[in-house]
């Protein structure tokens, strides 16, 4: 009997949510990220986008992935003196995690959240109103803040501003290794820390 032409019946493209996401990357540092669309991820893949799609709902889940990575970056374990640095440290720590992720692709990462940013994507604002209240309870939480109750929100709304001050300063930092963010982001959080611990003396 005959075997089968399996030349006929190609076995289904096995790919992975990170081998898309690094080719989204890859394309949008040579295009821009507003420049790229899924099918042509698909075709640098040699994919289908019903793949993609098995993956990420539209090319925003891409980008929401790229953000989960440097989350992921940062609460990643601490070394064992991490615990004994004053709360401000810690914060500083934590977050140049996060920063030294999304530095892999400074130039995307800049035009990502301009893109979500964008007055005509409302659709975007309110997941990302929610992911940011996210993002701080977890920066909180990698850097050991056991603060609680009006202390808490307190540190909340601060801790939200630095974010957002600290994120629109990097997007457009040149010096090497982000150092000028560095030193704002750790200005920021040191008069935070002095602020907070008046406030706990009222």
């Amino acid at each position: 009997m005959p075997a089968e032409n399996s030349a006929s019946s190609p076995m289904p493209q096995s790919v992975s949510s990170e081998e898309i996401l690094r080719a989204a990357l890859s394309l949008a540092e040579e295009k821009g990220w507003d420049n790229i669309r899924l099918y042509q991820v698909a075709d640098q893949l040699d994919i289908s986008l019903e793949d993609i799609r098995h993956h990420y709902a539209d090319l925003n889940g891409v980008a929401n992935a790229w953000f989960r990575q440097a989350q992921l970056h940062m609460v990643s374990p601490p070394d064992g003196v991490f615990i004994e640095q004053p709360a401000w440290r810690r914060l500083y720590l934590t977050m140049t995690k996060w920063l030294e992720h999304v530095s892999q692709h400074p130039k995307v990462t800049a035009q990502i959240i301009r893109a979500k940013l964008h007055p005509p994507h409302v659709h975007h604002w309110v997941p990302m109103i929610f992911d940011l209240s996210a993002q701080i309870h977890w920066w909180l939480d990698a850097a050991r803040i056991a603060s609680v109750g009006r202390k808490r929100q307190m540190a909340e709304v601060g801790l939200t501003a630095i974010f957002l001050g600290t994120l629109a300063y990097w997007t457009n930092d040149k010096s090497p290794g982000h150092k000028k963010t560095r030193a704002f982001l750790k200005r920021r959080l040191r008069r935070a820390d002095r602020t907070m611990r008046l406030c706990s003396r009222c």
